[in-house]
């Protein structure tokens, strides 16, 4: 869970710093670097609970859904880097990286986790990424409204 969190700063610092050079106000500011870091840990929940759910529909063992925090926490570890997003030009590209990487890691922690394939788990992974992207697009649209 220390590596989400940390990943929720980091996605929070390079917001900040946007923020700041586009002149947001405090408020402004505020509000969105709480949504960015809450929008992190969201993420982190629901993408553990959906590989959970799929996961014990698929193989129904003894595992929880404790037995994924983990693994999946330690699979955010290259979304500490997220800071690098506010390079002007690179930041969409560098959090394309990001998220694929992560992606990827998940995948093998759940090919490992869950004793299950790698094509399994790679489907099970991207069913809740998919979703996430979604919802961090989402995010990113309503913080330029903000601004």
């Amino acid at each position: 869970m220390e590596l989400v969190i940390l990943a929720a700063l980091s996605r929070a610092i390079g917001s900040a710093v946007i923020l700041l050079i586009n002149l947001a106000t405090v408020p402004v500011l505020l509000l969105a670097l709480l949504i960015d870091v809450i929008s992190v840990v969201i993420g982190y929940y629901f993408w553990t609970y959906s590989i959970w759910k799929i996961g014990k529909w698929l193989k129904p063992s003894d595992f929880t859904y404790g037995d994924l925090l983990t693994p999946i926490g330690f699979a955010y570890a290259p979304q500490i880097f997220n800071f690098l997003t506010l390079i002007p030009l690179l930041g969409r590209p560098i959090e394309r990286i990001l998220a694929v990487w992560s992606l990827l890691a998940v995948i093998v922690a759940v090919s490992q986790g869950l004793d299950i394939s790698t094509r399994q788990a790679a489907i099970i992974s991207l069913i809740g990424w998919l979703l996430i992207q979604i919802l961090i697009g989402f995010v990113q649209v309503v913080e330029q409204q903000l601004i």
